[in-house]
C-alpha cells in the first residue's frame, strides 16, 4: 500500500503542469464525465487463458 502514498499530492502536481491548475483539471473531468451514457451498474471483465 505504500504505493498509494502520497498519489493525490502527485496527481495534482501533474494536473497543475498539464491543465493550469487543479480546480481546471476537475472541470475538465467533470465535462468529460458528462459525455457518457450509463447503461448499467455492473462491470465485467473476461479472463482468457492460454
Amino acid at each position: 500500500m505504500a504505493a498509494l502514498d502520497g498519489l493525490t499530492e502527485k496527481y495534482d502536481a501533474i494536473a497543475e503542469k498539464v491543465e493550469g491548475s487543479v480546480t481546471k483539471s476537475n472541470q475538465n473531468e467533470i465535462d468529460r464525465g458528462s459525455l457518457n451514457d450509463v447503461l448499467g451498474s455492473e462491470i465485467v471483465r473476461e479472463m482468457v487463458l492460454k
